[in-house]
């Protein structure tokens, strides 16, 4: 194998979006739920931890590779929410659904999974108004219906 190659840095082929106002998380069939989205941080990526790869030949690197499968990162959403409705958040808490990322411009992702937590922010003497709190998601990659793996899907709503 040669050395690496420098390439120059090209045009981006996609649209930066200046104002990503409004992003919305819709969580499996509940898309009426009394949560009214203030801050949301979508899914990433992770290629998790190098494999090593050196042995007692190496003689200046350590070499090392990446491994084959991807982990989607937790996605969080921090919400103001109807104390009469929380019911409804608790049920969401380790059920399987389907979860989907919208974007300002329509664009949109859907990945199943489940809503790991819900955490309320304090509410204090002179505070704001609305009840707050983050739920955090995560995404299993998994059909609940046939056990298939099954990665992101990508499209517009």
């Amino acid at each position: 194998m040669a050395a690496p190659v420098i390439t120059n840095r090209g045009v981006p082929n996609g649209i930066k979006l200046d104002d990503p106002h409004p992003t919305f998380i819709n969580l499996g069939v509940h898309t009426t739920l009394a949560i009214w989205e203030k801050e949301v941080t979508p899914f990433g990526y992770e290629g998790g931890e190098p494999i090593m790869t050196g042995t007692m030949h190496n003689t200046r690197y350590h070499t090392k590779t990446p491994q084959d499968l991807i982990n989607m990162t937790p996605a969080s959403v921090r919400v103001a929410y109807d104390p009469s409705q929380e019911n409804d958040i608790l049920s969401l808490i380790n059920e399987p659904i389907e979860i989907s990322v919208i974007y300002a411009n329509g664009q949109a992702m859907a990945v199943w999974g489940w809503a790991r937590s819900f955490v309320k922010d304090p509410i204090s003497f002179g505070g704001p108004n609305q009840p707050t709190g983050m739920i955090t998601l995560e995404a299993s990659c998994t059909d609940p219906n046939t056990g298939e793996e099954e990665g992101p899907v990508f499209g517009e709503v």
